[in-house]
């Protein structure tokens, strides 16, 4: 047999493993979803109606309410700040304690001084 010959079967293997292979998806392969030939017009159930101003008002008074203070930035002044940004968190600076420590440890020497 020559290198052709062995080639050409080759191929012809893969050919059918690929035949079967689409076979196969072909199986799996969901269904198209359905699709309804035509598309219902969504219902508005305020259509047609009508009222007085009167009797309309308490009902916008609710969702745009009248007389009420506002501040559209009050979120940003009364929440809470986290962390953020770029590169590592800052260190904290020198604590309370060891400032106190340090005060503490300087007013002895100076007192062990004067003795």
């Amino acid at each position: 047999m020559s290198e052709y010959d062995d080639l050409a079967k080759r191929v012809a293997a893969l050919e059918g493993e690929l035949a079967e292979a689409k076979k196969a998806l072909e199986v799996v392969k969901p269904k198209e979803p359905f699709k309804p030939k035509m598309t219902m017009p969504r219902i508005d159930y305020t259509e047609g109606m009508s009222m007085s101003g009167s009797a309309m008002k308490p009902m916008v008074d609710l969702v745009n309410p009248q007389g009420l203070k506002f501040d559209p930035s009050a979120w940003a002044r009364n929440s809470y700040p986290q962390p953020g940004g770029f590169g590592a968190p800052v260190k904290p600076s020198v604590c309370r304690q060891s400032i106190l420590d340090s005060w503490l440890g300087n007013l002895r020497e100076c007192l062990a001084h004067l003795v």
